[in-house]
């Protein structure tokens, strides 16, 4: 049973393993197949009320249920934010939609999910190369410092989790 369910958490937590497939997976395995899946989703529901709806249970659900997996899958691979772990992605696609629902007129829609859809990449690449720079920052200071036994490094790997 315990290798179902993790077998479970992996593809609920990797897109159905796009993750571990697609290169920048945040964008490519997160992102776009949560874009695809919501225009399919509105396209098959005629009114806004149903949209708002069907959006606000998909984010509860993806949201509850992709803590469980992501945090399942991050400790299977002992590392804090492993990479390929895309559902969190999926779930901010759609929470930022469902604001869209209310706040914008429905023919610009389109606009606005490529719109929200670069931003999610450049703030995951900002992300990152903030990460890496604080690492950079701390090895260098602690360093100067002349503590040599001191040394910043990411607790899980490559990332530091913050």
């Amino acid at each position: 049973m315990g290798g179902r369910r993790t077998a479970f958490a992996r593809i609920i937590a990797t897109t159905g393993g796009l993750g571990d497939l697609l290169p920048a997976p945040g964008t490519t395995a997160g992102s776009l197949p949560a874009a695809v899946l919501w225009w399919t989703a509105c396209a098959a529901l005629p009114f806004t009320a149903a949209r708002i709806t069907t959006t606000a249970a998909a984010v509860a659900i993806v949201t509850l249920v992709g803590i469980w997996a992501a945090g399942s899958e991050a400790r299977r691979r002992a590392k804090g934010d492993p990479g390929p772990v895309v559902v969190d992605e999926v779930a901010g696609q759609w929470l930022t939609y469902l604001v869209a629902l209310v706040f914008v007129p429905l023919p610009t829609l389109g606009l606005f999910s490529a719109v929200t859809i670069i931003g999610f990449l450049l703030f995951d690449l900002k992300q990152r190369d903030t990460r890496h720079l604080c690492h950079s920052i701390g090895d260098v200071l602690l360093r100067d410092k002349g503590d040599l036994l001191l040394e910043i490094d990411p607790p899980l790997g490559d990332e530091l989790v913050v």
